[in-house]
């Protein structure tokens, strides 16, 4: 389930020179949870559950933005597919990008395991990494990236601070992302804004379709659709996607701790 949310984060790097980024969107103390719905034919099925949460802390001696993203299906969709998730990343307070990144997660009877250190005067990631999944091989591995670069949980609460007053309708935005091993030169298209209705109320919202990572799950092209708050906190309110078969809807739930009242 959080798997959805954090290819959500193929969003948006528009500083291509400076990736430095000022944060006025989120702070520590902030939890954000999900409801994750799966769609198969007519039927909608309440699948599971998605937090987000935001804390102090510091690595290697800098002050740091600990980010954590846990995830899990119901124990009546388990029967179906059976998730285990957890994202972890440490960014810089003041260019928000990633020092460490992990990814804990166990799906569908598969465990993967990948502990990330991002070193950006060599531009490269050094991962360590276990799992059983096929294809899945364990020890060390290096990949070389960009100063740019950023992992998937990162490059989301990165993308909260972008602003986007300057791009016009259809516009995109290149970026590049770290993702098992690999980078992707991806893109996001900006499609305006648009109030929608919310368990909160009618909101005000930023809309996008962020091309997506093309695999097991996701298929190829802009499909995915994401409605973030157009407001100082810019937190996604509401999700949809079509996957390889089917559909899926994550909706905002819960929300603590965040900068701003939703909506002013």
């Amino acid at each position: 389930m959080a798997l959805l949310f954090v290819h959500f984060c193929n969003l948006t790097q528009a500083q291509v020179g400076d990736c430095s980024i000022k944060n006025l969107a989120f702070q520590p103390g902030e939890s954000v949870t999900y409801k994750v719905s799966y769609n198969w034919g007519f039927l909608w099925l309440n699948a599971g559950e998605a937090t987000f949460s935001v804390s102090a802390g510091t690595f290697a001696n800098k002050p740091c933005y600990d980010l954590k993203c846990t995830g899990s299906t119901y124990q009546d969709y388990d029967m179906f597919y059976k998730a285990r998730e957890r994202y972890e990343c440490y960014i810089d307070t003041e260019s928000l990008r990633p020092f460490r990144y992990i990814r804990d997660t166990e799906e569908g009877g598969y465990k993967v395991y990948n502990d990330n250190f991002f070193n950006f005067e060599k531009n490269k990631v050094f991962t360590i990494k276990s799992g059983t999944g096929i294809g899945e091989k364990n020890g060390y591995d290096t990949t070389d990236i960009s100063r740019c670069t950023h992992d998937i949980l990162s490059l989301l609460y990165y993308s909260r601070c972008i602003d986007v007053s300057k791009l016009k309708v259809n516009d995109t935005v290149p970026i590049s992302i770290f993702l098992d091993s690999k980078t992707y030169s991806l893109q996001y298209r900006y499609l305006g804004k648009e109030k929608i209705k919310t368990e909160f109320g009618k909101v005000n919202c930023i809309k996008f379709s962020p091309m997506l990572v093309v695999g097991n799950i996701f298929s190829e092209g802009h499909q995915m659709l994401v409605w973030i708050t157009d407001d100082v906190n810019k937190i996604p309110v509401l999700i949809e996607t079509p996957i390889v078969v089917g559909s899926v809807k994550a909706v905002l739930k819960d929300y603590s701790g965040l900068r701003g009242v939703i909506g002013k």
